[in-house]
C-alpha cells in the first residue's frame, strides 16, 4: 500500500541505530547519495510499518530531511514485530555497509531465529551466513552466535571486532572469558593435569585407595585367552597374568576380585563401565561376559545400561562354520540407580553439528600434522550421540585402534589398544569437570584422554613396560591440553 506521508511524522525503527552507523556530516559522507537525489529524485518508496516506523530507507528520509523535503512516499507493510526486525535486515541487503554494520546484522539475526526457532538452529546459520554474503560461513555464525550469548561480552567484542579483529580471535577469546565465568579455568587445567599412574597389580593397589573415592571406573580388562601380554614383571614363571590363566574359573576369580575392590573405591554417585567380549574355544562361545555379570550383580552393583561397541574394522577371527564377531559389550554399573550421576547428551542435528565444528582438534590443517595424540574427532565419529537417527542409541560404532597408531606416538607396542573415543560417552554422561576417573588395566593409557578434558586420571598397570609408555602417552595429552577444546566437550551434555 503506497501513500504520500509528511516528512516529520515518519521515525526510524529504534534497532536501526543499533545495527548501523550514521555518521556526524551526512553531506560529506553520503554525497553521492545527496547528488543522486537531487537530480533524480526518489527512486524507490521508504518501507514503513502502519505507525510510520521506517522499515528500509532511513538514510534516504535523512538525506530529503537534509534537502528540506516535506512530504515523501511510503510503502506501508503490515507485518509482526518479529518480522519487521527481520526485514530491517533484508530490504537492506543491497546498501553498502561497513564490516561492522554486517557483523551488527549477524547478531540482530541470530537473535531474531533464537526467538522463533528456539535453541534447535537448524540450517539456520547457513542461511543467516547466506543473507550476509561474501566474509560470512556457517561456522562464523555459530562463533557469533556464542559471542552474543552475554550482554556484558557482546560489546566490548563488538569493538574488537569493528576495530578488525576476525571473527576466529574473538571467539576465543570470548570463549576463554566465558569459561572464566562459569569455573576457575587455571583450576580446570590445574585438573586437568593431573593423573597419577601407579605400577603394581590392581587387586593390591586398589585397596590403598579411599573407599567411595572414584567417580568413574571405565576398564577394558584382559581377554581370557586372546592375548599375549607383556610379562617382564612376572619373575616365576609358573605364574599366569590375568587373562591367561589355564582355568576359565580361575580367570573369573581373579576378575571379580578385582571388581569386588573397584566397587569399594566407587562414590555412591559413581558408575562402572566394563568391556568385556568372549572367548570361543572348540566352536563354541563360553558365554564369559554372561558369567561375570552374573557375579558382579551378585556384589550389589545394579546394571543399569547394556553398550555395544560395534567396529567397524574388526579383526577377522580363523572360523569354520561361525559368523565373523564385530562387537563387544559394555556394562554400565551403577552403586544405586537413584543417586547415580547422570548428564543427558545433549541433541544435535547434522548441521549444528558441523556448525560447531569438530571436538578436540581445532586447529589449522598445516598446523594439525604437529600434534600428537590429539582427539580428533569430527561429527561423523559421534553419529551414535548426536544425529536424529540414533540419538541416545545404546551403541558405539568406532574403529579399532591398532598398535602400529600407539608405536606411531610413543615408539612402543601394544597387543590391545582401545580406541581414545571408546570412553567419550562414558565421560560426557558420567562425569564433570575435576571428577576422577580409573582404569584398572590401564594398558596404553587410552583412559588418560581424559585429563585432556578437565578429569582426574587414575590408571593401574601392572606391566613396567606399559606403565612407561603410558607415561609417554599421557606427556603428550598434557601437552596439548586445551580450555576451548574443554569448554566445546563440555557443551554436549546438560550439566548433572
Amino acid at each position: 500500500m503506497y501513500m504520500i506521508k509528511e516528512i516529520n511524522q515518519l521515525k526510524p525503527h529504534p534497532k536501526h541505530a543499533e545495527i548501523y552507523e550514521t555518521p556526524d556530516d551526512i553531506r560529506t559522507e553520503w554525497n553521492d547519495l545527496f547528488s543522486s537525489i537531487e537530480d533524480n529524485g526518489m527512486n524507490e518508496a521508504i518501507s514503513t510499518t502502519k505507525d510510520s516506523t521506517i522499515i528500509s530507507g532511513v538514510r534516504r528520509w535523512l538525506v530529503a530531511k537534509e534537502l528540506g523535503w516535506k512530504e515523501i512516499e511510503v510503502k506501508v507493510i503490515f507485518a509482526d514485530e518479529l518480522e519487521v526486525e527481520e526485514m530491517l535486515v533484508r530490504f537492506n541487503s543491497n546498501r553498502e555497509k561497513t564490516y561492522g554494520e554486517k557483523i551488527n546484522e549477524a547478531m540482530h539475526l541470530i537473535k531474531i531465529t533464537q526467538k522463533t526457532q528456539g535453541k534447535k538452529n537448524g540450517g539456520r546459520n547457513e542461511v543467516i551466513a547466506r543473507k550476509l554474503g561474501r566474509g560470512f560461513c556457517r561456522e562464523n555464525i555459530s562463533k557469533l552466535e556464542k559471542i552474543s550469548l552475554s550482554d556484558d561480552i557482546q560489546k566490548s567484542k563488538l569493538n574488537m571486532l569493528k576495530n578488525g579483529a576476525s571473527i576466529d580471535a574473538v571467539y576465543r577469546e570470548t570463549m576463554k572469558e566465558k569459561q572464566t565465568e562459569e569455573f576457575d579455568i587455571e583450576k580446570v587445567i590445574e585438573r586437568a593435569g593431573f593423573y597419577k599412574l601407579i605400577n603394581g597389580d590392581s587387586k593390591i593397589e586398589l585397596d590403598k585407595i579411599g573407599s567411595n573415592d572414584i567417580d568413574l571406573c571405565f576398564t577394558s580388562i584382559p581377554y581370557w585367552k586372546q592375548r599375549e601380554y607383556d610379562k617382564s614383571h612376572i619373575k616365576d614363571k609358573k605364574v599366569q597374568g590375568w587373562g591367561e590363566e589355564t582355568e576359565l574359573e580361575d580367570y573369573l576369580n581373579r576378575s571379580i576380585g578385582i571388581i569386588k575392590n573397584v566397587y569399594k573405591t566407587l562414590k555412591d554417585t559413581g558408575s562402572f563401565y566394563l568391556n568385556i567380549t568372549d572367548t570361543i574355544r572348540d566352536g563354541q562361545y563360553l558365554c564369559i561376559p554372561e558369567e561375570l555379570n552374573k557375579r558382579i550383580l551378585e556384589l550389589g552393583l545394579k546394571l543399569v545400561n547394556k553398550i555395544i561397541w560395534y567396529k567397524k574394522n574388526p579383526k577377522p577371527l580363523n572360523l569354520k562354520r561361525q559368523l565373523q564377531p564385530t562387537y563387544e559389550n559394555i556394562f554400565h554399573y551403577v552403586k544405586d540407580v537413584e543417586k547415580y550421576k547422570h548428564r543427558e547428551l545433549k541433541y544435535r542435528t547434522k548441521e549444528d553439528a558441523y556448525a560447531r565444528g569438530r571436538v578436540g582438534d581445532r586447529t589449522k590443517k598445516s598446523e594439525r600434522k604437529k600434534k600428537k595424540n590429539m582427539v580428533v574427532s569430527p561429527y561423523s565419529k559421534f553419529r551414535t550421540f548426536y544425529d536424529e537417527n540414533s540419538a541416545g542409541a545404546d551403541i558405539i560404532r568406532t574403529a579399532v585402534a591398532t598398535s602400529q597408531e600407539l608405536k606411531k606416538e610413543t615408539g612402543k607396542d601394544h597387543p590391545a589398544v582401545f580406541p581414545e573415543t571408546l570412553p567419550l560417552l562414558a565421560l560426557l554422561q558420567s562425569t564433570e569437570i575435576g571428577d576422577k576417573v580409573l582404569d584398572v588395566a590401564s594398558g596404553s593409557a587410552s583412559l588418560g584422554i581424559s585429563v585432556m578434558f578437565g578429569r582426574q586420571y587414575v590408571g593401574i598397570e601392572i606391566s613396567k613396560e606399559y606403565h612407561k609408555t603410558s607415561n609417554d602417552r599421557l606427556d603428550c595429552f598434557i601437552n596439548n591440553i586445551d580450555e576451548t577444546e574443554i569448554e566445546e566437550f563440555e557443551s554436549l551434555a546438560i550439566a548433572a
